[in-house]
């Protein structure tokens, strides 16, 4: 998804400051060392992150309470490409960006 869109999309979701934040995936970091790192303590519920072998980083939208991200024509949601459950039973949607 690229950032024009993103913006798009956290407009028609409603999705407030408070609802997401944006963090980076750098090359050569442990996927679920930057997930603890960022949100603390948790499982992936789906679709697991992939560790950087060509980017040397990838930026993702993370999307707190389990709110869903339109898509810039307001006509569906974007899947995420990983779920994330904190051990708090929270659930963090994380979405690529470039």
């Amino acid at each position: 998804m690229k950032a024009t869109d993103l913006v798009k999309s956290l407009s028609l979701s409603s999705i407030t400051s408070e609802d997401f934040k944006v963090v980076t995936l750098y090359k050569g970091q442990n996927p679920n060392v930057f997930l603890i790192d960022n949100f603390g303590d948790g499982d992936t519920r789906s679709s697991s992150i992939e560790p950087l072998t060509i980017l040397e980083s990838q930026d993702f939208l993370a999307v707190y309470n389990n709110v869903p991200l339109a898509t810039p024509d307001g006509k569906s949601v974007f899947r995420p490409d990983c779920t994330y459950e904190l051990a708090d039973d929270s659930i963090v949607s994380l979405y690529s960006f470039n």
